[in-house]
């Protein structure tokens, strides 16, 4: 198995899947739209998230990851939506630091 290593982590190659399907998905709605049964991106991301992985570390481990992708790639996708979407990322990890330390 091929391993990334990250700070806190190690990034297995299913971690890396799934982050860059849910990424891709992401982009396209960025480029295309969303598809009608979502009103907002923020009514998508109860979707996005779930396609990452389950497990905490794993899940630290992909959102480290998709915080690494290019800024243009952000930008897309923030002038799509109206959001800071890396912002959302962040938020999300430090949430996720928080429940592992407990």
């Amino acid at each position: 198995m091929v391993k990334l290593l990250l700070n806190e982590d190690t990034l297995n190659v299913d971690v890396i899947r799934l982050s860059d399907e849910a990424w891709n998905k992401v982009l396209d709605y960025a480029k295309n739209g969303l598809p009608s049964c979502y009103k907002s991106f923020k009514d998508y991301t109860y979707d996005f998230y779930p396609d990452l992985p389950w497990h905490d570390k794993d899940l630290r481990a992909s959102l480290m990851y998709l915080l690494k992708k290019p800024h243009v790639e952000f930008d897309l996708i923030d002038k799509s939506f109206g959001i800071n979407f890396r912002q959302e990322l962040t938020d999300a990890l430090a949430e996720i630091r928080r429940n592992l330390r407990r």
